[in-house]
């Protein structure tokens, strides 16, 4: 029963990935009339039906399990008081004693811990408690606000109320949860990524297969600023600064060359959009995207490569895209006040291409390219580690003279760019009228009252703080730069959520953002290379052991040198031995303590399934291999940078949730997988 029913939110898990990824950027409704409506009904509909078909099926056995665990946690600090008790009725030298033993265990699983022997097995991971703290500030928020019903549906258009943040957090928790690796979601996730990118470029060039244009010409605003089945441009950079992150990265880790040429077509279609498509915005996503991609080639061999080539498409079909539009003459769709080609030559992309070609060949020249394998002529296992470990050096050298440039690039073009802030001055005209927006949001959080600056004004009540707050002789009210209009947020979400949430709800919201870079990026980091490069506990006892070994062989070789099969058989079986050695020293307390343990709890350990043993081979799917924690740490940087000059919408932030619920599953897959093993070996040992 309890199988059936895993299986069934399974399937649940993956058909509501499905909506997300597919059915949600696909659909339109009417056409472009009332776009973001149509589009939040369906999304706010379908998430009511998933994840309350979830709390029905699901949330009473991770209530229980989670009372479970907080009651053993008790159990156990009641255990050590009695202890604490009991020693300091036995005296000092009991207390001293009992002392020492702790902080030798203490010492002792911390060193486990640095050798990669150690797993904590937890029920709720620090992007768990951030997603927790981040709803209780919305919650709060909500029933402390002032605007009753609007800080809970959220502004008509947009509707990002409380109900909204609780269903993005709803997001979180059922896909971290409940996903099961299926690849095939995403698969068509990338399908439909392709479909609206296409439909993009056509748009650009007049074609309107889809009829969504309607009666618009060239001489309508609509026409050069709604693309594709997403409407406004911004939605559409908001959609791509999390979704372009499932297609880049798979490129990068994908070996087979047919789904490598797939992704690449793909990752270069949306390039070239994010270029054309009239939002500055999509240049600082592009920017984003490229940095995170340099950040990887640190840790992967081939990623520098294939950016150069993405970088080279990218850059060499942009004058066939201008081309074409010039053809298409009045009636391809350019957006006046964001024409890239305004700005550029066609000699200027070419010359970048070639430029990323070259680059890529001296790579290649070098050993750090996308097509270059392994070495397959190596003799032995000492020369193949010797050559990797040679390898590894070369690459980080790289890496370390790589980033130096880019930082100083980085470096100087803020200097330049801050210095240009200071000549000219931040005024209302900065960023397409952003500098006025932030103005009158910093102004309206200045005039909120304690409450208000703690907790906010409520979820989405921006339009209506800023307007009762601000009085009737301020630029809100003169209809300066937009007449008419109704600002319903500051193109800045950080600015938007210190008038909505106040500085508590803020300050969680980008908790999950430090914790997500921290867990799906720098804590892998951390495992991968941490003991291998920074002198830990295995490392030492590593070359300890391979010098002892290598002394044993040369002492087999010189009782036998003409029997070169025996001694390779000799040293096989002494490389075996000395392994159980160490195994066997290092772990035998260890052991014994958690045989016990098992013994006396033994359906607590038995509830993990032992995994199979892996046969070397990778898995399909773009999700396997450790992919998606890079994937959510690119959607993090890219939606962070975006958000600063944009706002939240049904686009993007319901997906930048999807993706963190993925990292987090692929998180805790790894973790279950490594407490099995552990227990299985530990059990054998039994």
């Amino acid at each position: 029963m309890k199988e059936e029913k895993n299986e069934f939110l399974g399937l649940l898990c993956n058909l509501y990935l499905v909506v997300l990824l597919v059915v949600l950027p696909l659909y339109t409704g009417n056409g472009y009339w009332q776009l973001g409506d149509t589009k939040y009904m369906l999304f706010r509909n379908l998430s009511f039906l998933c994840l309350g078909g979830w709390m029905l099926a699901g949330m009473p056995g991770r209530i229980r399990g989670a009372a479970e665990y907080f009651r053993r946690r008790s159990m156990r600090q009641n255990k050590d008081g009695g202890t604490i008790l009991r020693l300091w009725l036995a005296g000092d030298g009991a207390v001293r004693q009992e002392d020492t033993s702790r902080k030798a265990k203490t010492a002792e699983r911390k060193q486990r811990g640095r050798g990669g022997k150690g797993r904590k097995q937890t029920v709720f991971s620090g992007m768990d408690f951030a997603m927790m703290s981040y709803g209780f500030c919305v919650i709060l928020s909500a029933l402390c606000s002032s605007y009753g019903r609007l800080a809970w549906v959220g502004y008509e258009g947009w509707y990002m109320g409380a109900i909204s943040q609780l269903l993005f957090i709803g997001i979180y928790l059922f896909v971290s949860r409940q996903y099961d690796g299926a690849a095939w979601p995403v698969y068509l996730g990338e399908a439909a990524f392709f479909l609206v990118t296409l439909l993009g470029l056509l748009h650009r060039l007049g074609i309107d297969p889809l009829g969504l244009m309607g009666s618009w010409n060239s001489r309508d605003w609509e026409y050069s600023h709604m693309l594709s089945t997403l409407g406004n441009i911004n939605w559409l950079c908001g959609y791509y600064s999390v979704v372009t992150a499932f297609v880049i990265v798979p490129f990068f880790r994908e070996k087979r060359r047919c789904l490598q040429v797939v992704l690449y077509l793909i990752a270069v279609s949306a390039f070239v959009l994010l270029l054309l498509q009239g939002s500055q915005s999509g240049l600082l996503i592009l920017g984003a995207g490229v940095a995170v991609c340099f950040w990887l080639g640190k840790r992967q061999d081939g990623v520098w490569g294939k950016l150069l080539l993405l970088l080279a498409g990218t850059f060499l079909c942009m004058p066939l895209m201008e081309w074409l539009m010039r053809l298409r003459g009045s009636r391809a769709a350019i957006a006046a006040d964001g024409n890239i080609f305004a700005f550029t030559s066609w000699y200027g992309w070419m010359l970048s291409g070639v430029i990323c070609i070259f680059l890529f060949l001296l790579l290649e020249k070098r050993g750090g390219g996308s097509c270059r394998g392994k070495p397959t002529e190596e003799k032995g296992k000492r020369q193949m580690a010797a050559a990797e470990e040679q390898r590894q050096s070369v690459r980080r050298g790289w890496a370390r003279k790589t980033l130096l440039l880019i930082a100083m690039a980085v470096f100087a073009t803020a200097a330049v760019l801050a210095g240009l802030l200071f000549w000219r001055g931040l005024d209302d005209s900065f960023g397409s009228g952003r500098g006025f927006l932030w103005r009158i949001a910093v102004e309206s959080f200045i005039e909120a009252d304690g409450k208000d600056k703690l907790l906010g004004a409520g979820p989405d009540c921006y339009a209506e703080a800023v307007f009762n707050r601000l009085g009737a002789d301020t630029d809100v009210w003169k209809g300066e730069h937009w007449e008419g209009a109704v600002f319903t947020n500051a193109h800045n979400e950080i600015l938007s959520q210190l008038c909505n949430v106040g500085i508590l709800g803020t300050a969680c919201y980008l908790a999950i953002f430090l914790a997500g870079i921290y867990r799906y990026g720098f804590e892998g980091v951390k495992k991968q290379y941490g003991d291998k490069y920074f002198g830990g506990a295995e490392c030492r006892g590593t070359i300890v052991q391979t010098e002892s070994l290598e002394g044993q062989v040369k002492g087999s070789r010189a009782e036998n040198p003409e029997g070169e099969a025996e001694d390779r058989t000799r040293t096989e079986n002494l490389e075996r031995q000395a392994e159980g050695r160490t195994r066997t020293e290092s772990s035998e307390g260890e052991a014994k303590g958690r045989a016990q343990q098992m013994l006396r709890n033994p359906e607590e350990h038995m509830k993990y399934e032992v995994p199979e043993k892996a046969d070397g081979r990778r898995r399909k799917g773009s999700l396997t291999g450790g992919d998606m924690g890079d994937t959510g740490v690119l959607a993090l940087v890219m939606y962070g940078l975006h958000s600063l000059v944009s706002f939240q919408q049904v686009l993007n932030a319901p997906l930048l949730f999807l993706v963190l619920g993925l990292c987090e599953a692929e998180k805790r897959k790894k973790n279950r997988e490594g407490t099995a093993e552990e227990i299985a070996h530990e059990m054998e040992k039994v």
